[in-house]
C-alpha cells in the first residue's frame, strides 16, 4: 500500500506511524512522499518499529485484546459494491445491553427516541420485531417503506445482538439496514448501525443516502448524526 502524503517528509512520517498505529497491518509500509522541491523519497518503514518505538518506548499502554463484531452482509449488499454506504456507531457506558435492545427492537417505541421516524406501522403479530415480521415506517420525509426483518439475534450479556431488515421502493432503491448491540469490557454498550443500499433515489434534492444511520442515545433520547 503507498500513501502520497503532504509536502514535508519528516511530518509525513511522524503522521503515517500515528495513524498506522491504531490497526498497523503486518510488514513493511511503503510510504511516498514528497519534498519542497517535488522530489519524490520512498521511505520504507516497518509496523513492527512503529509499535516498539511509538507504543512500547514512549507510550507503555495496556492494550485491549476485545475483537469488536462485525455486521454479516447479504452478497448483494455487500459494502463497496452496492451503489450508496452509510455507517455511525456510539458506545457508551451506563446502559446495560438489555436496555439499548429493548428499544431497538420494539418498534412502537421508536417515535419515542427517534426524531427522523413517523409513520410506524408494527408487524400484525406484534410490535416486538423478529426474523420475518413485515413492518412500516417513514424516514426522513420519505413515503413509507414496507421492511422485512432479515435478521433478529436478541441482545444480552453474552450474546452480540443482530437486527437487520430490507425494504425494496416502488422506483427499485433496495435497502438493507443492520444493527449491532455488544456489550463490551468495562461496563460499555456498543451501538453500530449501517446501511447498504442499490439502485435510485427519486424526488429527493440530497443525497442519496437517505436512511443516514442516526444512533440513538438511550440515555437522554437524542440521536447521534
Amino acid at each position: 500500500m503507498h500513501y502520497l502524503l503532504g509536502t514535508h517528509p519528516t511530518t509525513d512520517v511522524v503522521q503515517a506511524t500515528l495513524g498506522l498505529c491504531t490497526s498497523p497491518p503486518l510488514g513493511t509500509i511503503p510510504i511516498i512522499s514528497t519534498d519542497y522541491s517535488g522530489r519524490h523519497h520512498d521511505i520504507r518503514i516497518t509496523t513492527t518499529a512503529i509499535i516498539k518505538s511509538h507504543l512500547v518506548a514512549k507510550h507503555p499502554l495496556t492494550m485491549s485484546t476485545y475483537t469488536q463484531s462485525a455486521i454479516v452482509w447479504p452478497e448483494h449488499f455487500l459494502p463497496g459494491t452496492t451503489d450508496n454506504f452509510v455507517s455511525n456507531e456510539v458506545i457508551v457506558k451506563g446502559v446495560s445491553v438489555a436496555q439499548v435492545w429493548e428499544l431497538l427492537v420494539d418498534a412502537s417505541k421508536w417515535e419515542s427516541y427517534y426524531k427522523n421516524c413517523a409513520q410506524v406501522a408494527p408487524p400484525s403479530a406484534g410490535a416486538v420485531l423478529e426474523r420475518g415480521a413485515v413492518f412500516k415506517f417513514s424516514t426522513f420525509g420519505f413515503p413509507q417503506l414496507t421492511c422485512t426483518v432479515e435478521e433478529c439475534v436478541p441482545a444480552s450479556a453474552s450474546q452480540t445482538g443482530r437486527l437487520a431488515w430490507s425494504s425494496k421502493t416502488p422506483d427499485g432503491l433496495e435497502v438493507y439496514h443492520a444493527w449491532i448491540v455488544e456489550g463490551l469490557e468495562g461496563q460499555r454498550v456498543r451501538i453500530l448501525t449501517q446501511e447498504s443500499q442499490n439502485g435510485p433515489v427519486r424526488g429527493r434534492g440530497q443525497c442519496s443516502a437517505v436512511q443516514c444511520c442516526d444512533v440513538m442515545c438511550v440515555r437522554c433520547g437524542l440521536t447521534v448524526v
